[in-house]
């Protein structure tokens, strides 16, 4: 139920939030989140890393939710995606 709750509330503020050229700070129901604009296409893989498993890819545009970051990699938050992605592929 928790995971279906967040997931409902995460698309509301993905599709409600207004683009943004920069990451944004928003307040979710377990806690503030980032969410950003995909500045180019990007491969989202299973753990960080070069050699990582891909699982699926993200356009740019798209908006995504951050959950935490390291420079390099971006772990993220799409739909139903749940992975990571160079960080130089975010706004």
């Amino acid at each position: 139920m928790r995971k279906l709750f967040a997931a409902s509330f995460l698309s509301t503020v993905l599709l409600a939030s207004a683009a943004a050229a920069t990451p944004v700070l928003v307040n979710g129901p377990y806690g503030p989140f980032y969410v950003a604009d995909m500045m180019a296409n990007a491969a989202v893989v299973a753990h960080p890393g070069v050699g990582a498993r891909v699982i699926g890819v993200l356009n740019a545009g798209e908006r995504v939710a951050i959950i935490d970051f390291d420079g390099q990699w971006a772990h993220v938050q799409a739909g139903a995606l749940d992975g990571f992605i160079p960080q130089a592929a975010l706004r």
